[in-house]
């Protein structure tokens, strides 16, 4: 009757499943690193973004105070445009 494998070949096969476990956990690792690398870039788009909207409403406002002003000094010098 066989007694199963031997020490040596258990060994041999326990080192490869270390090694296997270890390149698998490599590469879990290195996809995580992907990932967050990936959302940091999208992240940095949509700030990006936001930005871009922020400075056009910025603008507008500016235009917007501009045109008032405009609009007050006109009617303060022109009397004849004044509502009654």
């Amino acid at each position: 009757m066989e007694k199963g494998i031997s020490r040596e070949e258990f060994e041999n096969k326990m080192d490869f499943l270390e090694l296997k476990m270890d390149q698998l956990a490599h590469k879990i690792s290195q996809k995580a690193d992907e990932v967050v690398a990936n959302q940091l870039l999208q992240h940095r788009k949509e700030l990006d973004e936001i930005y871009q909207a922020i400075q056009r409403i910025d603008s507008h406002i500016h235009q917007i105070d501009r045109e008032l002003n405009a609009y007050m000094e006109e009617s303060t010098l022109s009397p004849a445009k004044k509502i009654v």
